[in-house]
């Protein structure tokens, strides 16, 4: 049935005009599914990077050889303050104790910034229907992880084996980043059941697998999602009340369903068997009370103490790992704001900061263009409003941008977000940029640029999986600990 109504989608949209979102969409899909271990020695976490890697130079070469236009129409205070934040990645990362390991955070960074308004280019030109076959691919992303899932979930039923949450979670190196994934795919496929509601069983069981994907949050205890996702639904609310309550009723009538199904499948289930209930759910009060931060508060100390000294320029990108080593799972703060002033330095985060206030006012101000009974967009606009309020919050106590999935799914946001904004603007989508070499070849540089950045960084430690040494050697540096960069599975992960 869902390969049918994808088959529909297709055919009423000219694919070849979306080369780059159909990409990261197939990459996003390969994340759910593809393991690299059975080939190479790599973990989850790695198979995700590698994954994140491989796309970045297919859309190198996509983009470069076929000329693929950027049509960004004029300057802007947004895009000034993005570009001041990257020029002043470069500077941290010049006196960064590794240059190689600064390099590769702000190459990647800036690559999949890039990537989001190539991906906002061919998300404005169709607007809704663009929206439509996106999130078709997302949902069947979604499922076939439910049933790698499903698989390991039956095969402890079978075995009577009591699993740890880790047995629960394939695909994922830690269950929180899973909960990563959770805080955009899950508004995601909320949205997703929204739009193609119908009073029909299709329906029902659109409604049961987004349950299902609630279930997977109950059980792995995402409080970080859990309070995002409930931040966005009463920011959108506040924003416009009449358009944001079709998303938040479909919220909370699956997030209902959700629990019935964690109850039956992580409770009834395991009991009928002789097995205690699955996941963490019922942990999360005792460790709220006696640990509310979960040993968080060393790392933000941590990253307070490397703000206070050295506040303009910051340690380097991707160093916080470094001088966080003696700390358990210190790759990162788990704060944005404080992992971007550890690490960038202050003027750098106040550069960020206003970028992103900048963005979200003009995501805000894309109600006005939306007519009072166009229920299909203003969902849409309520749905851009939780996701992104929900990824700022999460930010704040997790390495949801740290993290290669997650941050393929934010890509896909950002995208669809801005394209979707432009879509309904008389103002930006009617102006026409025509290509230029000029244009197409100072893209390119700066493409080329930040993949050479990016293959300098990870490609001293990939002979590792690839099996050609067989002990890591970590680089020796002035500081008495060695360099743990977050890049892959050893980099203090």
């Amino acid at each position: 049935m869902e390969s049918n109504r994808l088959r529909e989608i297709f055919d009423g949209l000219e694919v070849k005009q979306y080369p780059i979102t159909l990409l990261l969409c197939i990459f996003i899909i390969l994340n759910c599914v593809f393991s690299f271990s059975n080939f190479i020695n790599t973990g989850s976490h790695d198979d995700q990077r590698l994954l994140q890697i491989i796309l970045i130079l297919i859309s190198t070469a996509a983009i470069v050889l076929y000329k693929i236009p950027l049509k960004i129409i004029q300057l802007s205070w947004l895009r000034l303050f993005v570009f001041l934040f990257f020029l002043l990645g470069i500077v941290s990362g010049i006196g960064a104790l590794s240059l190689r390991f600064a390099f590769y955070e702000v190459a990647s960074l800036f690559f999949l910034s890039v990537l989001s308004l190539y991906i906002a280019n061919e998300v404005s030109k169709r607007g809704f229907r663009s929206i439509n076959w996106i999130l078709m691919i997302c949902a069947v992303g979604c499922m076939l992880y439910a049933f790698r899932f499903l698989t390991v979930y039956i095969a402890v039923l079978v075995l009577g084996i009591q699993p740890d949450v880790m047995n629960l979670v394939p695909g994922f190196s830690n269950y929180r980043f899973l909960n990563h994934t959770q805080t955009i795919a899950l508004p995601l496929l909320i949205l997703y059941f929204l739009l193609e509601k119908k009073e029909t069983k299709a329906s029902l069981m659109h409604m049961i697998f987004v349950g299902f994907w609630w279930s997977l949050l109950f059980m792995t205890g995402g409080r970080g999602t859990i309070v995002g996702l409930l931040a966005g639904a009463g920011i959108a609310y506040m924003v416009q009340p009449k358009y944001a309550i079709t998303f938040c009723k479909g919220m909370l009538t699956t997030g209902m369903v959700g629990v019935v199904i964690y109850a039956i499948l992580f409770m009834l289930v395991p009991f009928l068997v002789g097995l205690h209930p699955f996941g963490v759910f019922f942990q999360l009060a005792q460790r709220s009370i006696e640990d509310p931060t979960s040993g968080r508060l060393l790392l933000w100390q941590r990253a307070l103490e490397l703000i206070f000294s050295n506040p303009w320029v910051g340690v380097g990108p991707m160093h916080f790992a470094h001088y966080g080593a003696d700390i358990n799972n210190g790759a990162h703060p788990h704060n944005l704001i404080l992992q971007i002033g550890a690490e960038w330095g202050v003027p750098a985060l106040l550069c960020l900061c206003i970028a992103i206030s900048i963005g979200m006012r003009n995501l805000f101000r894309a109600v006005y263009m939306i007519s009072a009974s166009d229920i299909r967009n203003q969902t849409i606009f309520s749905a851009w409003i939780v996701i992104g309020v929900a990824i700022l919050v999460d930010s704040q106590f997790s390495g949801l941008v740290v993290m290669p999935f997650s941050q393929l799914l934010i890509v896909l946001y950002v995208g669809c977000a801005m394209g979707w904004s432009r879509s309904i603007s008389d103002n930006e989508i009617s102006q026409k940029v025509s290509p230029s070499w000029s244009r197409w070849l100072f893209q390119s540089f700066l493409i080329l640029i930040s993949v050479c950045g990016i293959l300098y960084g990870a490609l001293p430690k990939m002979d590792i999986l690839f099996g050609l040494k067989t002990e890591l050697t970590r680089e020796s540096l002035s500081h008495p600990r060695a360099l743990h960069p977050r890049i892959w599975t050893d980099g203090n992960f």
